[in-house]
């Protein structure tokens, strides 16, 4: 059993461009130095009228991983997005 215990930020820094942060940390409730941290970060900068670049990285770290698999995961992503 996990404790769940989370924060989400989000700002429109100017009328053209968004930033978020989500970020986890779940801790086991028996053993607290097995846990796991999730975090996202985005900024979303419209280009054109419903046309936006979008970057976000992620950052997953989890104390004791099932064997053969790494402690931490970072990846880093660009997208457009087309707002309907």
């Amino acid at each position: 059993m996990r404790l769940n215990i989370y924060i989400a930020y989000k700002n429109r820094l100017k009328n053209n461009v968004r930033f978020s942060y989500v970020g986890y940390y779940q801790p086991r409730v028996d053993i607290l130095s097995d846990a796991i941290f999730a975090n996202s970060v985005e900024l979303r900068v419209k280009i054109y009228k419903k046309l936006s670049i979008n970057f976000e990285l992620l950052y997953n770290y989890d104390a004791k991983p099932a064997v053969g698999v790494e402690k931490y995961d970072f990846s880093q992503k660009t997208s457009f997005v087309y707002d309907f």
